[in-house]
């Protein structure tokens, strides 16, 4: 009976060894998995930020939306007001037909940015004015659209956090 159960105890403890070893093997094949898939969406946002129609559309959509501060005599996220109120819900409208430069902007950069998102299976693509945190463009135009990352409602989201800490290594970069 001694040696039954002695060998039973040794199978048992090789056994949860294995088992182990096992569940190690697969947690540092997923961390590089993780690993491997961040590492390709940093070198996506690389790519997609040295693309001469990325460039031309953040400067156009900033400046458009600079436009409108001006003529209504108000800040960016009062800007984005009557952007929201044109686009938010409606992720496959191209030009609210308005008149203003953000929508003639929007209408010719939209199908591009849509492709791309979709292309990499992304949720979303924003644009994101970073002085002020606002989100200038998203392709999905869900609630964040034309909120402020910086003291807006998703200040405190990830995407709020992931800014901010973008934004203090580009200066940390810049000085």
């Amino acid at each position: 009976m001694t040696v039954g159960w002695l060998a039973y105890t040794q199978a048992q403890n090789a056994l949860k060894s294995e088992v182990i070893n096992k569940l190690i093997a697969v947690r540092d094949i997923k961390a590089k998995q993780i690993a491997k898939y961040f590492d390709e969406r940093l070198i996506d946002v690389k790519v997609l930020s040295k693309n001469p129609a990325m460039i031309d559309a953040v400067y156009a959509l900033n400046d458009a939306n600079y436009a409108s501060m001006k003529a209504l005599k108000t800040d960016d996220v009062g800007a984005m007001k009557q952007y929201r109120t044109l686009y938010l819900g409606k992720p496959k409208q191209e030009d609210a037909n308005d008149g203003s430069t953000y929508s003639a902007v929007h209408a010719k950069y939209h199908a591009v940015f849509k492709e791309y998102k979709e292309a990499y299976g992304y949720s979303d693509l924003f644009i994101v004015e970073p002085h002020t945190g606002t989100i200038i463009y998203s392709v999905e135009k869900e609630d964040d659209f034309g909120t402020s990352l910086k003291k807006g409602p998703y200040a405190d989201t990830n995407i709020g956090h992931v800014f901010k800490k973008t934004v203090i290594a580009t200066e940390r970069d810049i000085t």
